[in-house]
Order: C-alpha cells, then sequence, then structure tokens
C-alpha cells in the first residue's frame, strides 16, 4: 500500500507530497538515492516482488523520520521496536525485513556520505575551533555539543 502511495507522490507534480510522505523532495532523495544505489540495489531476485533499491531507501526514510529523534533514532534503532512495527505495518512487510532494510540502509548511508559529510578534522580545523571560542570566553576548547545543559556545582573542598 504505501509503495504505491509512495510512487504517486514520487511522481507527482507537487514536489511536497514526497516531502511531506518521507521529508525529502524528489530532487533530494534522488541525490540521495544516487548516493547509496550500489549498495542497497544489488539483491537477488528470489521473490516475485523484491523490494528495490528506491522502495528500500523510502523504508528506511520513513522508520527514521517517524518522530522528531532524527539523530538518536539514527544511532540507536535498534532500541526502537514499536517505530520499527508500525513502519512494517504500514508497507505490508515482515518486521525483521524492516529490520534488516535499516541496518542495510544506515550502513550504506554512513559508508558511502561520511567522507563527505563528516571529514576527519585537520590540525588547521582544530586550532581554528580553538581560536573561535577562546573569542567567545572559552579557553581550550575546541567543540561544543547541543541539546545538554549541565549544573555544575562547586565542590566544597575546593576554596
Amino acid at each position: 500500500m504505501s509503495f504505491e502511495l509512495f510512487e504517486r507522490y514520487y511522481q507527482s507534480e507537487d514536489p511536497n507530497e514526497l516531502q511531506n510522505f518521507c521529508r525529502f523532495t524528489p530532487q533530494t532523495f534522488d541525490e540521495l538515492y544516487g548516493y547509496v544505489e550500489g549498495r542497497i540495489s544489488n539483491h537477488r531476485l528470489t521473490h516475485r516482488r523484491p523490494i528495490t533499491g528506491r522502495q528500500r531507501l523510502v523504508v528506511f526514510l520513513r522508520y527514521v523520520f517517524r518522530f522528531d529523534l532524527i539523530e538518536i533514532k539514527l544511532f540507536r534503532y535498534i532500541t526502537q521496536g514499536l517505530s520499527m512495527k508500525a513502519t512494517a505495518q504500514e508497507f505490508r512487510i515482515g518486521h525483521q525485513t524492516v529490520n534488516s532494510i535499516v541496518y542495510e540502509v544506515c550502513t550504506a548511508v554512513c559508508e558511502t556520505m561520511h567522507r563527505e559529510w563528516l571529514p576527519l578534522p585537520k590540525r588547521q580545523t582544530w586550532l581554528d575551533n580553538a581560536g573561535g571560542f577562546e573569542a567567545i570566553w572559552f579557553p581550550r576548547a575546541v567543540a561544543a555539543m547541543d541539546g545538554k545543559h549541565f549544573e555544575i556545582k562547586v565542590s566544597f573542598s575546593t576554596s
């Protein structure tokens, strides 16, 4: 059912329809699929209607973007069984099939895109970051993480 819905939205004149379905416009979907196509499309034809590479990608996107916890789900997708079962029901495929598709596509995304999107920092990158933090009163800092605030309490033993 949802594979047919995906195809209808993908071929629609209105790019917002696909974006509402999997949070990607047809152009960005095609760009992402171009990155991972070789890793998720090479499946033996063991079934009458095998799940194509594009369908595998849309299952992954629907699963990952089901809630707004995108970063958490990308790294902890295994622990979210309820969402995986909901995705399986939505596409009328097995829970274990969704599990293997999510693992396969997540691995493909990480392996093909990490060099471009998460390059290894060079020495100059660290020095530039340290200079930027020092300029805003954080000496000896080279990076920061957003989303968590810590309350720091001074111990009684220090004066």
